[in-house]
């Protein structure tokens, strides 16, 4: 497979399936990683914004269901886990939040367009609609007709067509950012991705407690 920094330097829309499985190949190599992570909701239809960010630790595990890695996410305002086993939620104000073992992982915003199940969607887009890919510029554009991945699933059906926006940086083959377009013209998800660490330290026991 040709270098996804050298598809990325000289890409052409001949290149769009290469790029993706270039950045599902490195996704699907790691074994843990850390970043910073931003989700912007924009919804231009209603007038609602809101951001979220956290700290990010996620260890991939095929064993680990329904996700297929660890986590952990931490802000100002909350700490999120989930061991494998058990998924727990402690916000700065409200009741712990509990679940063993979880029946789904879909509704937690940190994982929302997330590293977590974004190799596995590549994959199944690459499969069985290639022609949804495409290259605009260095983005990855992939337009799969009423599908959308979550932590949990590689394909969710919705009744609307998105179209995700997917940056890949050339110098480590990593996404920094990922804008999903939804059903109403204006309405966006944006998730960033930076300080990526390859070699994070590992979360120590009493951090994938609620404490």
């Amino acid at each position: 497979m040709v270098a996804l920094a050298v598809l990325l330097a000289s890409a052409s829309r001949s290149d769009a399936v290469g790029v993706a499985e270039g950045l599902a190949a490195k996704l699907s190599a790691l074994k843990s990683v850390s970043f910073q992570y931003t989700r912007e909701i924009s919804y231009a239809s209603d007038g609602f914004r809101h951001t979220l960010p956290a700290s990010m630790y996620v260890e991939f595990d095929s064993k680990c269901r329904p996700t297929g890695a660890r986590f952990r996410g931490s802000s100002s305002h909350f700490v999120s886990a989930f061991d494998g086993a058990r998924y727990w939620l402690r916000p700065d104000s409200g009741p712990l939040v509990e679940e063993t073992p979880p029946k789904s992982l879909s509704s937690v915003s940190i994982l929302k367009n997330s590293v977590v199940n974004l190799a596995a969607f590549l994959r199944f887009v690459i499969r069985d609609h290639p022609s949804a890919i495409s290259l605009d510029g260095k983005t990855l554009l992939i337009a799969v007709p009423k599908v959308e991945f979550d932590a949990a699933k590689v394909h969710v059906a919705v009744g609307y067509d998105p179209v995700y926006r997917i940056s890949i940086d050339p110098a480590h083959g990593l996404p920094t950012q990922i804008v999903q377009s939804l059903a109403n013209k204006g309405d966006t998800i944006t998730t960033k991705f930076t300080a990526w660490n390859l070699a994070p330290s590992t979360p120590s026991s009493a951090d994938w407690l609620p404490g």
